[in-house]
């Protein structure tokens, strides 16, 4: 799946990047919804915006996730009443779609 990925990223000016270091110790895959898939053995993904946000440094981005993820992530929190940036999210699905169908 590696080549199908990189493949697809390269279509849309995305870069893949391995998870930083940093959060691993916030166990991120193993909380994750990707996990039911890959340890039933199908490829899993986890597709987000990355550390590089406009208008944010890496410090502060990475402020935002843990804020999300010590009081929101997999909690009643965890809701649609939270902020969404609706062209990412049809960006993050189009490109599932293109991994799908590759």
């Amino acid at each position: 799946m590696g080549d199908v990925l990189y493949k697809v990223a390269k279509q849309d000016n995305l870069t893949v990047e391995n998870i930083d270091d940093e959060f691993d110790s916030y166990e991120s895959f193993l909380r994750s919804d990707q996990l039911a898939f890959a340890v039933s053995g199908i490829p899993s993904v986890l597709v987000s915006d990355g550390l590089s946000l406009k208008d944010y440094t890496k410090d502060e981005v990475i402020g935002l996730w843990k804020d999300y993820i010590h009081n929101r992530y997999h909690t009643p929190f965890d809701d649609l009443s939270q902020k969404l940036i609706i062209l990412l999210l049809s960006s993050i699905l189009e490109y599932y779609i293109i991994l799908l169908v590759s």
